[in-house]
């Protein structure tokens, strides 16, 4: 999604201190750019053929819950997977001697978008995995079923980086530009007239 180039992660966005006194400060997360671990064509490559598990295949049960409210469509690509996983024994050449189940597991691994990501698994251990039968398509339904939940986030607009919350429309006014050392400052002077 990011053309090859490692993305930071962060859980905080912002932090406010000392709000509504005289020494109010705030500082919200400066996006740095990442290394560059794929080279841009190998992702978009990789990108297409995400796409493509959506689009055309293992994952196409998705594609009726994309629909946005506008007509439009959310852009998911990822990958699936089925796990029966089993411990077997051989002999002479070739000759399976023994099976028997060890688990049983169904992934998808997705991208909505440019913003989000995500993966979901079925699992099931040890020998009751042998009565289940479930493919990569559970974690694709399942995920079918979230996107109505998730579509306030996911229909949200992106936050440009470097702005807080409450520099969001009708929500006060943005913070300053970023500073070298990743955070920035907004404006800790004391109010006018005021003596400390």
């Amino acid at each position: 999604v990011a053309g090859g180039q490692r993305r930071g992660m962060a859980l905080v966005e912002s932090i406010d201190f000392a709000v509504g006194t005289p020494y109010e400060t705030h500082f919200t997360r400066r996006d740095a750019p990442g290394p560059q671990v794929l080279r841009p064509e190998v992702a978009l490559v990789v990108r297409e053929g995400l796409l493509d598990v959506v689009e055309n295949g293992t994952a196409r049960a998705l594609l009726p819950a994309l629909r946005k409210a506008d007509g439009s469509r959310h852009v998911v690509g990822g990958k699936t997977g089925t796990g029966d996983h089993r411990y077997e024994v051989y002999a002479g050449p070739g000759r399976l001697v023994e099976s028997r189940v060890v688990n049983r597991v169904a992934t998808f691994v997705f991208h909505i978008d440019e913003r989000f990501f995500g993966t979901i698994t079925a699992f099931v251990p040890g020998a009751e995995a042998e009565n289940y039968r479930f493919t990569s398509g559970l974690p694709v339904r399942l995920l079918a079923a979230l996107v109505p939940l998730l579509s306030p986030l996911l229909d949200s607009p992106a936050r440009p980086a470097g702005v807080s919350t409450s520099a969001l429309p009708g929500q006060g006014t943005a913070l300053p530009a970023p500073d070298p050392a990743g955070l920035v400052t907004a404006d800790r002077s004391p109010p006018a007239g005021f003596a400390p």
